[in-house]
C-alpha cells in the first residue's frame, strides 16, 4: 500500500522507494505540538519514546568551593539535600531520573507543571529551613519546563532538556525559574502564597530560541537576589500572576 495515498507529494522519497516522506514528519511534528498545546497531561501512545512533561533540574551554588573548604562537612550536607529531593519528589508524584552533570546536580520529571512547580517550592522552603553541617547554607537553583523529549533506557533527552538545563544556569541560589510553557500551565494553579515575576526574555546559552522567564516567588523565599546568571539587558520585573 502507497503510504502516500491521500495527499499531494511532490517529489516524494517513499514513493521513490526511498525511506522518508516529508508529509509524514509534518504530520509527526504536528502531533507533538498539539500533545504540548493541549497540556502536558495529554495521552501519548504506550509504543512512543517521546513524552510531553515537565522538567526539573536542580544544582547546589558554590558546591565546589564548599568541597574544597569543608569536605566532611559537605559530604553530610549532601546526603541530606539528596534525601530531602528524593522524599519531596516523590511525594509530589515525581520521578528522580539520576543525578546530571556534577554529583550534586539532580533531575525529576512530572506529569503536571503544577507539581514539578509545588514540589521545587517545597524542595526550597525545606532547605531554608534546615540546619547545614556547613558554615554557610546550602543553596539550591532550580529550573523548570514543560516540554517533550525522548525516553530511552530510563532516561530522558532532547533539545527540552537542555532547555530546562540553560535555565538553571540562570538562576541563583535558592531561586526556582520557569519557563514561559511552565507559566501558561500554572497559572490559577500556584501553591498557597506563590506568585510569579516576569524576568523577560534571555537568551540561552547555546540555544537559537530566547526564552521568557519567571521566578516563583514566596514569602518563605528571598526574593531580592542578584541578576540572573547572565543577562543580555535588564528587565522590567513585573508580577505575572
Amino acid at each position: 500500500m502507497n503510504p502516500c495515498v491521500g495527499h499531494q507529494c511532490d517529489n516524494c522519497a517513499i514513493c521513490r522507494g526511498e525511506k522518508c516522506c516529508g508529509f509524514r514528519r509534518g504530520a509527526r511534528l504536528g502531533r507533538r505540538r498539539i500533545l504540548q498545546d493541549v497540556g502536558v497531561a495529554a495521552a501519548v501512545n504506550a509504543d512512543t519514546p517521546w513524552r510531553p512533561m515537565t522538567f526539573l533540574l536542580s544544582d547546589v551554588e558554590g558546591s565546589t568551593a564548599l568541597w574544597e573548604q569543608e569536605p566532611w562537612a559537605m559530604s553530610s550536607a549532601l546526603e541530606r539535600h539528596d534525601l530531602i529531593f528524593d522524599e519531596v519528589v516523590q511525594a509530589h508524584g515525581g520521578r528522580h531520573i539520576r543525578p546530571r552533570g556534577e554529583g550534586d546536580s539532580r533531575f525529576a520529571v512530572f506529569d503536571g507543571a503544577p507539581a514539578a512547580v509545588a514540589a521545587a517550592l517545597t524542595i526550597q522552603r525545606v532547605f531554608v529551613a534546615e540546619v547545614w553541617p556547613t558554615t554557610r547554607p546550602i543553596m539550591v537553583r532550580i529550573g523548570i519546563h514543560t516540554g517533550e523529549a525522548l525516553l530511552r533506557d530510563g532516561d530522558y533527552y532532547g533539545t527540552d532538556v537542555n532547555r530546562c538545563a540553560r535555565l538553571r544556569s540562570l538562576a541563583r541560589g535558592g531561586q526556582i525559574l520557569l519557563s514561559e510553557a511552565t507559566t501558561r500551565h500554572v497559572r490559577g494553579l500556584l501553591p498557597a502564597g506563590a506568585h510569579l515575576r516576569d524576568l523577560g526574555e534571555q537568551q540561552l546559552r547555546g540555544l537559537i530560541q530566547p526564552e521568557r522567564i519567571a521566578q516563583l516567588l514566596h514569602p518563605e523565599l528571598s526574593g531580592e537576589l542578584p541578576p540572573l546568571a547572565v543577562l543580555t539587558e535588564r528587565a522590567e520585573l513585573q508580577p505575572v500572576g
